[in-house]
């Protein structure tokens, strides 16, 4: 008897063991769904079809399994990673679906206008750019994304962009521009050659005086 409790004692923790990691397991799994989803829209701009919209999601993929597998080894950050994946895995099950359909000629995504929004103007209840009206989509995340991966956020949907400005106040009381001028100004040069527009909140440093 007691033999036979030490082996399924033995076999038990040999068992959790081996037992596979689900967040690892997501994370494999959604980088095999993100090749083949990447492939399936390669196939279907090849044959004309406009595919912004399950790009997006494709990039969303490609998104949370880098982040998941940064956070996976973090005690504090794994269960919003798991959560995540869970998530990323039925998005991109459906989005991979969806282009199995339309590559067999079921249906096609909808268009999806890719505005460029450098010198966009609020009027009449909207946002122009010239006479062309655009949607504005952006999110208050980490510029510093658009800047270093352009193309990543254009995928993404996003054409509007945060940034926060500081800047210091003179005894004068006006506004010195010369760290706006040396520090944002490349930064605003870079935004407008991807074109996206800049939702700029603009702060300013206490006068020492």
């Amino acid at each position: 008897m007691v033999r036979l409790l030490i082996l399924l004692l033995a076999v038990g923790i040999l068992a959790g063991a081996q037992a596979p990691d689900e967040l690892q397991t997501l994370i494999g799994q959604g980088e095999a769904a993100v090749r083949r989803l990447g492939d399936k829209l390669a196939a279907g701009r090849a044959q004309g079809h406009d595919t912004a919209l399950p790009e997006a999601a494709l990039a969303v993929g490609e998104l949370f399994c880098r982040f998941a597998r940064a956070d996976a080894d973090q005690d504090d950050l794994r269960p919003g990673a798991l959560a995540a994946m869970r998530y990323v895995a039925k998005l991109l099950a459906a989005t991979e679906q969806e282009a199995d359909e339309v590559l067999a000629g079921q249906h096609q995504w909808p268009r999806i206008p890719q505005w460029n929004t450098v010198g966009v103007t609020a009027r009449d209840g909207g946002f122009w750019v010239g006479q062309e009206p655009v949607f504005l989509s952006g999110m208050n995340w980490d510029a510093g994304i658009a800047d270093q991966e352009p193309e990543l956020a254009r995928r993404l949907g996003i054409n509007l962009v945060d940034s926060s400005l500081r800047g210091t106040m003179r005894p004068d009381g006006e506004w010195d521009f010369g760290e706006f001028n040396g520090r944002f100004g490349p930064y605003f040069e870079r935004m407008e050659q991807a074109g996206f527009a800049v939702d700029a909140l603009l702060g300013y440093n206490p006068p020492k005086w």
